[in-house]
């Protein structure tokens, strides 16, 4: 009994939380495993707080409408051909258990030096990735690589830019504009870069303030992380590495209303400028992997866009049913049997779970998301001054992370990689925990 005790301390949930952090990447379902275990240590040591916390209620209130809309999406769509009834169940697994995770992770993240810690096991847990994704793109290095009888999947997607055109023809075509490195896509690379980004950045200006010298290691990663980013060709992740050096910079420097909004329109006059050179690579410099995703962005004629086409079909299947939605997976269905062209998703998350669940779920998800994001940015920006609470500059790292990610899931839905999703939901609750929870047991 005594040794089940020990098992399941206190302690042992801390370190089940970092270790689950430095395995997301390698072994995703060992990592799910200790997720659930130290989550679950962490709220029977909090269970009778759980009600207390208003932040709570957004996803508890979600949780209940999304199985309702599962029950009533079972019975409507008996007409159509969307999904069977089990994938309408297993959509639930991309929401509800990271609803607990988020609560029982917070018991273990309450505390600066648990938040810094378990930052470094992000960091540390990148350095494979960041390693594939330079080999992938110098080394041609191309997957996909099995291991352990597919638990583990290095997708490796081979470069367009580094085949020939037979070779391109000999695999079908299955090639791509930027690198992956662990991941299926471009994309979804990108979003974990611009969500390890600010942790990097946070660590490179802590070891500065603290140590007044570059630290070479904080750096070396920072600028691995920014090139990687950059070799994705993500439109998303490069505008999102600028948000997030802009972010730092407003924060860091302690700039004032009037400098931050200078700053904003410095910003955006920055990306239009970046976009027009882009666009008419005069130097002939610019690869073209890069110039056709900005070419596609068509600020000529907005509405013709793909991206806007998609959005305005997929409001228009969530106005016929804004309650309840569609069901799980929904979207794939109606809008590839409305249209010639295929699409996974929405390339939006409200709209995607609106689309699935209904609009009230979407809503209190992402506005939650956003209201915990900005409450912790905000609590920062008022501790960290000149000389005083130089620590806290590691959270400002979780607090950008959380807000740029969130931001940048209005443009692009990455969050069904359990990979992605479980860091998203670890960076959320560590964001919470900046502002919150100061009357849980201190680990």
């Amino acid at each position: 009994m005594n040794s089940f005790k020990k098992l399941f301390s206190t302690e042992k949930g801390y370190i089940y939380l970092k270790l689950c952090i430095l395995l997301i990447q390698i072994l995703p379902i060992i990592s799910a495993l200790l997720a659930l275990i130290s989550s679950s240590i962490g709220f029977l040591k909090t269970r009778d707080k759980f009600l207390k916390d208003k932040y709570n209620y957004p996803f508890l209130i979600s949780g209940f409408l999304m199985i309702l809309s599962s029950i009533v999406n079972n019975i409507q769509n008996k007409d159509f051909l969307i999904n069977n009834n089990l994938n309408t169940w297993l959509g639930l697994f991309n929401w509800i258990p990271y609803f607990y995770v988020f609560w029982g992770l917070q018991y273990f993240l309450q505390t600066e030096k648990a938040r810094k810690e378990s930052l470094y096991c992000f960091l540390i847990g990148s350095t494979p990735i960041l390693l594939s994704g330079l080999g992938q793109y110098f080394l041609n290095l191309n997957g996909p690589f099995k291991l352990f009888f597919g638990l583990i999947v290095i997708f490796q997607r081979p470069l367009c830019s580094s085949m020939t055109e037979s070779e391109i023809i000999s695999i079908n075509g299955e090639c791509v504009s930027g690198l992956t490195s662990f991941f299926n896509n471009p994309n979804y690379y990108s979003i974990y870069l611009l969500m390890i980004l600010p942790l990097a950045l946070s660590i490179l200006i802590y070891t500065l303030k603290k140590m007044n010298i570059i630290n070479f290691l904080p750096l070396s990663l920072t600028l691995v992380i920014l090139f990687s980013l950059f070799l994705t060709y993500s439109r998303n992740g490069l505008i999102g590495s600028f948000l997030t050096i802009k972010l730092f910079i407003d924060n860091v420097l302690k700039l004032s209303s009037f400098k931050k909004l200078a700053s904003t329109i410095f910003f955006i006059l920055i990306l239009f400028l970046i976009y027009f050179l882009i666009v008419q690579d005069v130097s002939g410099t610019i690869p073209d992997q890069l110039k056709d995703k900005f070419l596609q962005l068509n600020f000529s004629n907005i509405l013709e866009s793909p991206r806007i086409k998609i959005w305005t079909k997929t409001v228009d299947f969530i106005g016929e049913r804004p309650i309840f939605g569609w069901g799980a997976n929904s979207f794939q269905y109606f809008y590839n049997l409305d249209s010639n062209s295929f699409q996974h998703h929405s390339h939006n998350l409200i709209l995607d779970i609106a689309t699935n669940y209904g609009l009230t779920s979407a809503l209190l998800i992402y506005i939650n998301f956003s209201i915990i994001s900005l409450k912790s940015l905000s609590y920062i920006q008022r501790i960290i001054v000149p000389k005083v609470h130089q620590s806290f500059i590691t959270d400002l790292g979780w607090s950008i992370s959380a807000l740029v990610v969130s931001f940048s899931y209005l443009f692009d839905v990455t969050y069904y990689d359990y990979k992605i999703a479980i860091s998203f939901w670890i960076i959320l609750a560590g964001s919470k925990c900046i502002y919150s929870n100061k009357n849980l047991i201190d680990i």
